[in-house]
């Protein structure tokens, strides 16, 4: 595959360490899965919540991608914590 894009995010429980925890596991798993999917030269933008492990996933990234940025879209509320990662060309 040339790109894979995850905006996967788990039902919410309402509290904010639960919650997160539970979307750095889907991102984490998303990620692995797009290894075994994307090729080399593809790309992959994931769904996660700003938090501390999210720095340690982005780290990751950059061992399988030429370039690694995060992205909010201009629609996400300016309360929300959410976040994209995107890798570009994968190596």
């Amino acid at each position: 595959m040339d790109v894979v894009v995850s905006d996967a995010s788990p039902r919410f429980t309402g509290v904010r360490d639960v919650d997160i925890s539970r979307q750095i596991e889907l991102t984490e798993k998303s990620y692995n899965i797009s290894l075994k999917l994307v090729k080399r030269g593809g790309s992959i933008m994931l769904k996660a919540l700003e938090c501390r492990e999210l720095q340690l996933l982005e780290e990751q990234l950059r061992t399988s991608f030429n370039y690694v940025k995060r992205f909010i879209p201009s629609a996400t509320r300016k309360t929300s914590s959410e976040i994209y990662l995107v890798g570009l060309k994968r190596y």
